[in-house]
């Protein structure tokens, strides 16, 4: 299956850093939109307050999606 990233609310979740995590950093989106990546250890040193303070709103995860959701995605939405 594809894989796309998605932006993901810090707000609401905290980023995913699993055990063992397959990358070595994770991006966060700051509140003017750049994209920073920042160590694993870093981020969990910091914790969710801290980041929010910091101007961090939103971090991307990986997700496995179907060809169609690939497809709607590429069009820009679908006809509802």
């Amino acid at each position: 299956m594809p894989k796309i990233f998605i932006p993901v609310s810090i707000a609401e979740r905290m980023p995913v850093v699993d055990k063992p995590h397959p990358l070595d950093n994770i991006v966060l989106i700051d509140n003017c939109g750049i994209r920073h990546t920042i160590s694993i250890r870093n981020i969990v040193r910091t914790g969710q307050k801290e980041l929010l303070a910091m101007g961090y709103t939103h971090s991307l995860e990986e997700v496995e999606v179907s060809e169609d959701v690939l497809d709607l995605i590429r069009k820009g939405g679908a006809d509802v």
